[in-house]
């Protein structure tokens, strides 16, 4: 009989131990999701009253929405609407834009198939949602070469050429644009237009080196210049046009960084839309404004130069990494004023004189500027004295007002 009692003691106290062991490690789980779990179960454990004890709403912000199927909705929405008044029109001769109805369409580039939807770094897309060229021309009504863009589509999935960029720190980049013979017949078919899709990557975290590049693939291993695919493309484009095949060629620059633009008088280019990178829809606002529905009302933030190498940013170009204070080790406490001078280049309308009211051959401005003292030398040293000579070189006559 005691044997049995001590048995049946044995077993309780195992369980006791046991349950009490799921109790604590349970309690402390729930305390950590208490929220989630009285939200979940409708349970409210606070309230809010006014001075008489009434209960008060404090939902002082109410969404519009139902559902995050209509958040989704309209979000988008938002974002076309962003991409409608964002695109800019930088060149339109002769009125070439917009499009008839119906109008026929080659697409040229690699690029025209993948195009450029987002950033680097924090910015991105989703791919099950974004606009192809494709679908947004033909959902305007236009009729788009089937086999070019196919062959396009066809370089892409067994990666004999396309864009390429890789990720992080010192990332590097790749055009590898299919050249003319790599085409189908259909490169030379009729078409009320062609349009070339210059597209370029880059972005937080991916500087573009604009120098070291591989020189089999890019001209002088700058990035933001035409490859000479790119370029013997354009040129057999030209050509059609000459022919009577081509009616008109529209450039669309779908590029986080303005490529250099030496090329725009050489080609025939007749109308060029900027568009910086898409989003989800923003091949639909492309194909809008070629159609007429949208008026390219947007403006451009960049200049864009014949020679990058008259930016006054030119000097900074290249891949520099960020880690923090690794960057700029120096304490806040010892930031001081700097003097120092920034020049300055002419806009359209706009000049800078000196006292005796003539254009110095160097236009520059005294300025003070706050930044830290272990950074003021590079800052300095950075500058770029733009002449007057050099400055009527910079492309302007692209750039809206």
């Amino acid at each position: 009989m005691i044997k049995k009692t001590f048995s049946l003691c044995k077993v309780l106290t195992n369980i006791f131990a046991l349950s009490f062991g799921v109790f604590l490690v349970g309690q402390n789980i729930a305390m950590k999701n208490s929220l989630a779990i009285n939200g979940f179960l409708g349970v409210s454990t606070s309230k809010a009253v006014d001075e008489n004890g009434k209960v008060v709403n404090v939902n002082y912000y109410s969404s519009d929405f139902k559902s995050i199927k209509e958040v989704k909705e309209n979000s988008r929405k938002v974002t076309k609407q962003v991409t409608d008044e964002g695109l800019v029109l930088l060149k339109n001769d002769a009125h070439s834009l917009p499009l008839k109805d119906g109008a026929r369409i080659n697409a040229y580039s690699v690029s025209s198939a993948s195009l450029v939807y987002a950033g680097t770094g924090s910015s991105g897309t989703s791919s099950t949602t974004q606009v192809n060229l494709k679908d947004a021309l033909e959902k305007d009504g236009f009729l788009l070469n089937q086999e070019l863009y196919s062959a396009y589509q066809s370089f892409l999935s067994k990666k004999s050429y396309g864009r390429g960029a890789s990720n992080g720190i010192g990332a590097t980049f790749s055009i590898h644009e299919a050249p003319w013979s790599a085409l189908p017949e259909a490169k030379n078919s009729a078409a009320d237009a062609g349009i070339f899709v210059l597209s370029r990557s880059g972005g937080e975290g991916a500087d573009l080196d604009i120098t070291s590049g591989n020189r089999e693939d890019m001209t002088n291993g700058n990035y933001l210049l035409l490859s000479k695919e790119e370029k013997d493309v354009l040129s057999h484009m030209k050509q059609l046009k000459e022919e009577g095949k081509l009616k008109t060629i529209v450039l669309f620059i779908n590029s986080a960084n303005p490529p250099q633009m030496d090329f725009v008088d050489d080609y025939g280019i007749d109308s060029i839309l900027y568009a910086s990178t898409l989003g989800e829809v923003g091949a639909q606002s492309f194909a809008d404004i070629l159609h007429g529905d949208v008026n390219p009302s947007g403006r451009s933030v960049d200049t864009f130069y014949h020679e990058q190498s008259l930016n006054p940013v030119y000097a900074n170009f290249g891949n520099y990494s960020y880690s923090g204070e690794a960057v700029c080790p120096t304490p806040m406490s010892s930031i001081r004023k700097v003097s120092t001078t920034v020049t300055t280049m002419r806009k359209q309308g706009m000049k800078t004189k000196s006292s005796n009211g003539k254009e110095p051959e160097n236009s520059t401005i005294p300025i003070s500027l706050s930044i830290p003292s272990a950074m003021a030398a590079v800052f300095r040293s950075s500058l770029i004295p733009i002449s007057a000579s050099m400055r009527k070189r910079i492309v302007t006559k692209y750039l809206l007002k």
